[in-house]
């Protein structure tokens, strides 16, 4: 099966089968970058391109931004339980649902911008302070099954690439 490359444009996450601790510090830092990143290629959208998409029937650009914002959001709740329960069954949460609330759409892009970049330096707090043992600790996904905080990492920092990868198609 081909991939459409408007919507997967780096091609889907595929974990390593070893994770080791370069690639937990790489994607760590893939975390900590993201919100300079962002708001590079945000700043060189066309003024009137925020509500356009990078495909048929995709987000807009303003949809993605908070989408970004969200979905992390929900991705540090899900190491923090981790890092505190064992073996947590974690809520899965609607993301297209969440992307027509429209509470984004009052909500300027460069103060959408600033509380990213505030949020990822906490996320990046929490991430650093992981000790080796901890990253294999797990938790139930509703939909995808048992996760580790390595694996989940590995899928966040994908993340982050994969919708930068989408915002730089927008005309």
């Amino acid at each position: 099966m081909e991939l459409d490359p408007k919507r997967y444009p780096i091609g889907l996450y595929i974990p390593p089968t070893d994770i080791t601790a370069v690639d937990l510090s790489k994607w760590i830092q893939v975390i900590e970058d993201f919100p300079a990143a962002l708001k590079a290629v945000v700043s060189n959208l066309p003024g009137t391109s925020l509500d356009n998409s990078y495909r048929e029937n995709g987000w807009s650009a303003r949809q993605l931004i908070f989408h970004l914002f969200d979905s992390h959001v929900n991705s540090y709740i899900r190491f923090k339980w981790t890092l505190t329960e064992d073996k947590p069954r974690i809520k899965a949460y609607d993301e297209n649902g969440w992307t027509d609330i429209e509470d984004f759409r009052d909500y300027s892009i460069p103060e959408a911008l600033e509380l990213i970049e505030l949020f990822h330096k906490r996320w990046s707090l929490l991430l650093r302070s992981i000790n080796e043992k901890n990253w294999n600790r797990k938790f139930i996904h509703p939909e995808s099954g048992e996760k580790t905080l390595a694996e989940n990492l590995g899928l966040y920092a994908w993340h982050c690439n994969h919708h930068l990868a989408h915002l730089k198609m927008i005309k």
